[in-house]
């Protein structure tokens, strides 16, 4: 089976076109009972693009009766980044213990001692601070965050832009 990216945008273009209903697959463009038709039809369905009932008979090649355009289906071709791109958020996880290790370069400065010591406030809002800034400013920001007094310096902004 060969993937044929023109196949595959005119059958997401014909379920476009009658979206949000679907479509029989015999009404497709390009349609065929063979393998490459079948076989790129059901390689949209695996990145759901689209959606599809499906046939399988005994010595057959596996089937689909009808489909519809998913919502990233739509989003795909639309190719604006969808209506994730404009409700904004985003969810990044990391493990803090992961992130700190990798902040901690020398056991021996007394960072661990002060990063050990911040109240959750404190520590997300220095995480959201380092995160702002180059991997290359990241340690002169550590340092300025965690002053001689353990407490965090809210001038930093200030401080590092010059």
């Amino acid at each position: 089976m060969e993937l044929n990216r023109k196949l595959q945008y005119d059958i997401l273009v014909a379920l476009r076109d009658v979206y949000p209903d679907s479509l029989l697959v015999s009404a497709m463009p390009g349609f065929s009972h063979d393998r490459e038709f079948m076989g790129n039809l059901f390689y949209l369905q695996e990145h759901e693009v689209i959606a599809g009932g499906d046939i399988r008979e005994p010595g057959q090649c596996r089937s689909m009766v009808d489909a519809q355009i998913t919502k990233k289906g739509l989003d795909f071709l639309a190719d604006d980044g969808g209506l994730e791109a404009i409700l904004g958020e985003q969810m990044v996880k990391f493990e803090i213990n992961d992130l700190l290790e990798a902040l901690v370069v020398d056991p021996e400065n007394g960072n661990y001692d002060r990063l050990a010591n911040l109240n959750a406030s404190e520590l997300h809002d220095m995480l959201l601070k380092l995160l702002r800034y180059s991997t290359q400013r990241q340690p002169e920001l550590l340092a300025t965050l965690l002053s001689a007094n353990g407490s965090l310096d809210h001038g930093v902004e200030k401080e590092l832009s010059r």
